[in-house]
């Protein structure tokens, strides 16, 4: 399985939301590499734990720099933040009480990629831009 590789192109430039950016590609590499090596029950573990509260202290990080930007899309960004943290108590929740973690690890493992290209490369990409004219950064 190929790791996560953070990219410039992912870079908001903000230092304080980028470097907690890579601390979640830091923890997903992790768990790959945990699964390489056969323990990735253990690791799919303690990555569900540290994003049930990590990314609740990145995104009100986030909601707070777009209320301060007066960001007009904050509304949007809350109810996708909001949406990302159900599904991921929701894959917690199937872990604790599914046998076939592995077919559970997959499904986190779809889910994080898609949220960190997507979710970061487009709309935090954007909220950036917008920083940046406006001149926050």
């Amino acid at each position: 399985m190929l790791k996560f590789i953070w990219d410039t192109d992912l870079e908001t430039e903000n230092l304080l939301i980028d470097s907690q950016h890579r601390e979640i590609f830091n923890r997903v590499n992790n768990l790959i590499s945990a699964i390489s090596i056969g323990k990735g029950k253990e690791e799919t573990r303690k990555i569900l734990s540290f994003l049930s509260s990590y990314v609740v202290y990145h995104f009100e990080a986030e909601e707070n720099y777009m209320k301060i930007s007066e960001y007009s899309d904050l509304d949007i960004h809350i109810m996708e933040h909001k949406q990302f943290i159900n599904e991921i108590n929701n894959i917690r929740s199937d872990f604790e009480t599914n046998e076939d973690s592995s077919f559970i690890t997959e499904i986190l493992l779809n889910k994080l990629y898609d949220w960190l290209i997507n979710h970061i490369g487009i709309a935090d990409k954007q909220f950036a831009k917008y920083l940046k004219e406006k001149e926050f950064i």
